[in-house]
């Protein structure tokens, strides 16, 4: 027996049951159960077009993401400069061998004319030219003169899920750098993580600072 808000009583089982058949978490129960409710994958899978949650964080990181590697693209593109390799110095009469460090080895080959897609907005098809799958990273970085694809994937997870993101997302695209690499590319996995309370990941940052980001300008972009 249970009471209503009334005081009266009646049999729990029955107008339970009434309750949540009229109720709208009842009539979405079967929808999430076989997962044909209109969530964002299936209006996806459904229109092909992808449909954002303007509430989900990981849309408005990601579209940061995307334009903080936009300008590293351009600035690549724009750049001639190979980088200085480290050079051993011995000093006379010193004996210690020290190194004198160049700038570091940037990830975006300079003056390789550069490309991007990222999987906002539209649905991002993999470039053919490099092989043909159905998989979606949330960023692709390529260069047909360079030879070089770089596989980026971002995860917004709670902080202390961070590690099993990182590896589960390495071995979701290991296959397809795999096929990257048989076709001739040098390819690379670039899984990156922030945090949903807004902790950057070591991963994001060392990204970032392998396609060209420093200094000051890498400060901010993870601010």
């Amino acid at each position: 027996m249970i009471m209503d808000p009334l005081g009266g009583y009646h049999q729990q089982g029955s107008n339970l049951g009434r309750h949540l058949a009229n109720s709208t978490v009842a009539a979405q129960l079967p929808g999430a159960t076989y997962e044909t409710l209109p969530c964002p994958r299936n209006l996806s899978q459904w229109f092909g077009s992808e449909e954002k949650c303007p509430l989900c964080s990981i849309v408005n990181v990601l579209r940061k993401l995307a334009e903080q590697l936009e300008g590293c693209r351009v600035r690549a593109n724009n750049s001639s400069d190979p980088p200085r390799p480290n050079i051993p110095i011995v000093r006379p009469g010193d004996g210690v061998q020290k190194t004198v460090v160049g700038k570091h080895t940037c990830l975006l080959t300079p003056g390789c004319k550069w490309q991007m897609r990222a999987d906002l907005g539209t649905q991002l098809v993999f470039p053919i030219e490099i092989t043909q799958t159905t998989l979606r990273p949330d960023v692709v970085m390529w260069s047909t003169a360079a030879k070089k694809v770089l596989i980026i994937e971002l995860t917004v997870p709670w902080e202390e899920g961070m590690s099993a993101a990182y590896k589960h997302k390495r071995l979701k695209y290991s296959d397809l750098a795999a096929e990257c690499r048989e076709g001739g590319w040098i390819a690379t996995i670039h899984t990156v993580e922030v945090g949903c309370r807004g902790f950057v990941g070591k991963s994001t940052i060392q990204l970032l600072h392998a396609t060209g980001m420093t200094g000051t300008s890498l400060k901010k972009s993870i601010k």
